[in-house]
């Protein structure tokens, strides 16, 4: 009768023979007897010995094919070698117009996957179980992620967030197969680079150019009751009352480190109280627009920003900002439409006589 080694030996050459990627053929004999599975332990057995000849403990062995279907995390002729963590792939083949990045690609195809540990070796430059993430830059001297003055964050991080300086169009959805795995520093204030490491220097106007104005920005409010608050270049104001006159309102932002110098003005004047006897920042029952216009802060500036969930009144209650633009239509337009862009962003089309 053949020893449990030649049995053995003759497995493992029947397996070289005809095995298949993630399964394999596990069928001996030992003196005329077939080696049968152990279903029940998950691997072939050789007789009553209890070795392990055939899916390595890792799978079960189909008696028909003879081939190994392996448990999760395992592949191979005799599930054998392990898989390693997917994601998006970076590059693949296109599968159709403007689908690529397969999923549940190992490594991600931006790394080397180990099958004795099962982890993923990543290209420079590239992190995360499955190399799924584009590393955040490190300072070159003190190895720090963004040189420890900034955030490393997602597109899909950065799209919804405001900092009122680099980031300051909040809530836009970013959802595309990238969003959690292209990272950027977002620096802190006085911080540049793409790591961060660079220290910024004051920035204004060229004093030699003509025909400019003053940045303004206006603030549109309707309320009887409440507050609200004005954000600039990542600062917030203290609350405003709604029924601050403009003087209060200058004032108050003028109290802001980012704010140096503004000038308040009101549409509606009238005498409706307030805190300087004129009319209120928010009209009790219309529309008041604040006009804020920025004397010594010269170039462009960042987008401002209100928020009025303090305020209190009528279904009409708001607090908002408002943009003005003028526009110019050739004379002679007998038909057709036009469109609007802002900001890489294009409006519906508009009738020319609307």
């Amino acid at each position: 009768m053949p020893s449990l080694t030649r049995v053995l030996l003759l497995a493992a050459l029947i397996s070289l023979l005809h095995g298949r990627h993630g399964k394999h053929l596990a069928r001996a004999w030992d003196g005329g007897r077939q080696v049968l599975p152990d279903l029940g332990r998950g691997g072939a057995q050789v007789g009553d010995g209890g070795r392990d000849i055939g899916c390595s403990y890792r799978g079960r062995l189909n008696m028909t094919t003879f081939q190994c279907t392996c448990v999760s995390g395992y592949t191979g002729p005799d599930c054998s070698l392990r898989l390693c963590p997917v994601g998006n792939a970076w590059a693949s083949y296109a599968t159709a117009d403007d689908k690529a990045h397969a999923r549940w690609t190992e490594c991600s195809n931006m790394g080397h996957c180990d099958r004795s540990s099962g982890q993923c070796r990543c290209r420079p430059g590239f992190e995360g179980a499955g190399c799924e993430r584009l590393a955040c830059p490190t300072n070159k001297e003190t190895r720090e992620v963004c040189s420890n003055r900034g955030k490393c964050m997602t597109m899909r991080e950065a799209a919804q967030a405001w900092n009122g300086r680099t980031l300051f169009r909040p809530g836009i959805k970013y959802d595309n197969w990238d969003a959690d795995q292209i990272t950027g520093c977002i620096c802190d204030e006085g911080f540049g680079g793409y790591d961060c490491s660079v220290a910024l220097c004051p920035s204004g106007d060229e004093f030699l150019t003509g025909g400019q104005a003053n940045e303004r920005v206006r603030v549109k409010c309707q309320a009887q009751g409440g507050r609200w608050f004005f954000s600039f270049m990542g600062q917030t104001s203290r609350a405003i009352p709604y029924n601050a006159g403009y003087g209060t309102v200058e004032r108050m932002l003028e109290e802001m480190a980012s704010v140096t110098d503004v000038r308040v003005s009101f549409s509606n004047l009238g005498a409706q109280g307030g805190g300087q006897g004129l009319a209120p920042a928010c009209g009790s029952d219309y529309d008041n627009v604040m006009t804020i216009e920025f004397m010594q802060q010269f170039g462009p500036l960042p987008a401002a920003r209100v928020e009025g969930s303090g305020l209190t009144g009528g279904r009409d209650t708001k607090v908002q900002m408002v943009s003005s633009y003028k526009l110019e239509c050739g004379g002679g337009a007998m038909g057709g439409q036009v469109y609007f862009t802002f900001e890489g962003e294009v409006s519906p089309p508009v009738p020319h006589d609307a």
